[in-house]
């Protein structure tokens, strides 16, 4: 089976039929910077007063046909106004995914995030944020697994300090700046990559902005809360500038280790505006780990390759219409597999603090000798944030 060409044939239908916007892409709205609405320069966690009226106003729809500047001022905690100093938000977004449609559907309901966070501002120059919620336990612990492992969680606490314009020291628990962060949990450049909504670290972030790009230099030393011989220590890099208005370009460089995994990895990726409201997200990377055994006596070495492409197109206010394609090789080696994911997905922002997305998947696995029957699933998000 040509399979190749067709899936090269999809990609550019799908590229040029679509355009995207998604989370960290409200470039498509003119927003390049995540620290225009968050307070982590990295984007995720607490939104700031900001934000939330960019989403109210701009991002979501008028399903009640508010006036702009009622949107504006009821965007905040509970419709409330709060202190300057003190930002509260809740968080919950749960996924309904039904697997192997073609066959015997497995159907799950997961509780991907259930959380609030609290932000404090001491003054123009010093803030601290932080995150407490609930993590559900995976299906396949024992009963004593499970009392040994605690469902309240911290995914982010940091404090950070703004000495001046542009400038930003940040110390804690963060996610580890490296390429785009998506909200697909799902998405092999987070899930396969060890970047996923579980995989924060501690260490220090340094973060430059101005006008025509962003730098961020991210020291860490693993979860702290980890055993000593799985945290990974190291370093990442990002970067990215602008080529043209609302156009930008970037790369990411990560190596860690730990006593069981090394790992280094290199990515390029871009955000680029295609018309008011959409826009274009783009991330192609490879990676080289290693694999320790507990007494060092030996190791698995691996190289492979991943891709990230995702569109989302602005239909009505409210409304989006999203493509994404995905490509993860687990190992140039024989008995490597070569991973691709397609397919269609609605975003619906009916009013302010309200978000349903419908996500339908295709999948296709293959190795060097041999290619696995298609698979297909469906899910349901549901994101709602106080």
């Amino acid at each position: 089976m040509k399979l190749y060409p067709f899936l090269l044939a999809v990609f550019f239908l799908g590229v040029s039929a679509t355009r995207a916007l998604a989370y960290p892409a409200y470039i498509g709205t003119g927003y390049g910077s995540c620290l225009t609405c968050h307070y982590n320069p990295m984007g995720n966690g607490p939104i700031n007063p900001y934000g939330r009226a960019v989403q109210a106003t701009e991002m979501a729809g008028n399903l009640f046909g508010q006036d702009l500047e009622s949107l504006s001022e009821t965007s905040g905690f509970l419709y409330m106004t709060l202190p300057e100093w003190l930002n509260l938000q809740g968080s919950f977004r749960g996924l309904y995914v039904g697997r192997s449609l073609q066959s015997t559907p497995n159907r799950q309901w997961i509780t991907m995030q259930a959380e609030a966070s609290g932000t404090l501002i001491f003054s123009k120059q010093v803030m601290a944020s932080g995150t407490i919620g609930y993590a559900p336990l995976p299906s396949s612990l024992t009963p004593a697994q499970s009392k040994e492992i605690g469902k309240i969680i911290s995914r982010e606490h940091y404090v950070g300090v703004l000495p001046e314009k542009g400038w930003g020291f940040y110390a804690g628990l963060m996610d580890i700046a490296f390429g785009l962060r998506v909200p697909d949990h799902n998405a092999f450049i987070r899930s396969a990559l060890l970047l996923n909504i579980n995989d924060q670290t501690h260490g220090v972030l340094v973060h430059r902005d101005w006008e025509k790009g962003e730098v961020a230099l991210h020291a860490f030393l693993g979860r702290l809360f980890d055993e000593s011989n799985s945290r990974q220590k190291g370093a990442s890099v990002l970067t990215e500038f602008n080529v043209a208005d609302n156009f930008r370009l970037g790369g990411s460089f990560l190596f860690s280790a730990s006593d069981i995994r090394k790992r280094l990895m290199f990515a390029t990726h871009t955000r680029l505006q295609m018309g008011k409201g959409s826009s274009f997200l783009g991330e192609v990377g490879v990676f080289h780990q290693d694999l320790f055994t507990f007494d060092k006596s030996s190791k698995t070495s691996t190289d492979g390759l991943f891709s990230f492409i995702q569109s989302r197109h602005l239909f009505l206010k409210g409304f989006y219409g999203l493509m994404t394609f995905e490509t993860y090789i687990d190992s140039f080696k024989e008995g490597g597999n070569r991973i691709f994911r397609a397919g269609p997905s609605l975003e619906i922002l009916p009013f302010p603090k309200l978000e349903v997305r419908l996500d339908f998947f295709g999948t296709q696995v293959m190795g060097l000798s041999s290619i696995e029957p298609s698979s297909y699933s469906a899910q349901v998000q549901t994101h709602v944030w106080l």
